[in-house]
């Protein structure tokens, strides 16, 4: 409360409760002003302050997979909720995470706190691929003559010395 004389100018205190706006001071049910506003005093008096509910403000987090594959790809929520990031996949290709920019936001199954409508985007590494060895078999028919090695077994694209050995073994043998 306050104390003043008949005629002294006051200047409304500012006010606050929770998840409201405050609208006002009111003298029953006459809005008398605002908080920092000039009030002179008439009487005694009793000033209530009013409230409005805040209303929630929704965000849309929209998911950009980049070429790969998720379930949804829009998420709306209000802000200051906190929401699970989803997963995302890409043939050929491992998840890194979700980023707004180039910041990394976060991973599949992580927590995210919404603050405002924003895009993140989906970020690959491609899968190193095995490399596969590929196992070939050369066979020598000496056609009645003799030859070292009768085959040998290579990788495809290896260099071999036996295999040249090989060669310039049956090329000696054939007179050439």
């Amino acid at each position: 409360s306050i104390t003043a004389k008949i005629g002294d100018t006051i200047t409304l205190p500012k006010c606050t409760k929770g998840d409201f706006i405050f609208t006002g001071w009111y003298d029953g049910d006459t809005c008398i002003g605002q908080a920092g506003e000039d009030y002179t005093v008439a009487d005694d008096v009793t000033l209530k302050a009013h409230y409005e509910e805040k209303e929630a403000v929704i965000c849309t987090i929209t998911f950009d997979a980049d070429g790969g594959k998720m379930q949804g790809g829009t998420i709306t929520a209000k802000e200051g909720d906190t929401i699970i990031l989803p997963l995302c996949t890409k043939e050929g290709f491992i998840f890194n995470g979700w980023y707004d920019g180039d910041s990394l936001i976060g991973k599949a199954g992580e927590e995210y706190t919404v603050l405002a409508d924003v895009t993140l985007k989906a970020r690959y590494e491609k899968e190193k691929e095995e490399e596969k060895s590929v196992i070939c078999t050369v066979t020598f028919d000496a056609d009645g003559g003799e030859t070292v090695r009768k085959s040998i077994s290579a990788e495809r694209e290896a260099q071999s010395s036996s295999l040249f050995a090989a060669r310039t073994d049956m090329n000696s043998l054939d007179g050439s």
